[in-house]
């Protein structure tokens, strides 16, 4: 083998050896930005939602037919739930 040829191969080793290490530490650095970032926006969420006296509201959703309905309720007290409107 002459010398650009085992340049090629050490090319080729070197990328086949650092491809899948990188792949899996983008993913793995991907993953804990998507927890972080999902689980600030929760708690700021809910921080908004007990400042503004959205908390008295509640909202379910059931599958009728293989489609969604969002049902939007208020809550007069724990155990009874007036109905605002149903999609």
């Amino acid at each position: 083998m002459n010398f650009p040829d085992k340049i090629r191969v050490l090319f080729f080793v070197i990328n086949v050896l650092i491809f899948p290490i990188a792949t899996h530490a983008n993913e793995i650095t991907y993953q804990n930005l998507l927890k972080r970032n999902i689980s600030t926006k929760v708690m700021n969420a809910e921080k908004m939602i007990k400042e503004k006296g959205l908390d008295r509201f509640v909202t379910l959703s059931i599958v009728v037919n293989e489609e969604i309905i969002y049902c939007h309720y208020e809550k007069e007290n724990r155990s009874k739930l007036k109905l605002i409107m149903c999609y």
